[in-house]
């Protein structure tokens, strides 16, 4: 599974309910039906759990598929993308939107080969 790093203390976030599929880590990607964010907390598979959608000035480094992203440039989670860095198909964060869902937009730029990219959540 791919999973984001969270950085310090989120203060105000807006989380969303999902009942996972199968066993979610804390800071897994998640997608449940148009809305993506990150695992807050472990979830057992067929249990309820949150997912955080929008941060409060908090960003969030998140793993990324292969290709560049600009600075300020809208991103997506591809559900079941392949990071540079991790578990092919287990997700990723792209400028691809097509069949993609809307997450946020990248708060600094990341090369084709980064692993990761800084997102600033929006809840989109």
């Amino acid at each position: 599974m791919s999973y984001a790093k969270l950085r310090g203390d989120f203060g105000l976030a807006d989380t969303q309910h999902f009942t996972a599929a199968a066993d979610v880590s804390d800071g897994d990607l998640v997608v449940d039906g148009d809305r993506a964010g990150v695992a807050f907390g472990d979830t057992a598979s067929g249990d309820e759990g949150l997912f955080i959608i929008k941060t409060d000035g908090k960003d969030i480094l998140m793993p990324k598929a292969t290709g560049a992203i600009n600075r300020n440039q809208k991103v997506y989670v591809d559900a079941d993308g392949n990071p540079v860095s991790g578990v092919a198909g287990s997700g990723a964060v792209t400028a691809t939107a097509t069949d993609n869902i809307a997450v946020g937009y990248a708060v600094e730029a990341a090369a084709s080969g980064d692993a990761e990219v800084l997102v600033h959540l929006t809840g989109a």
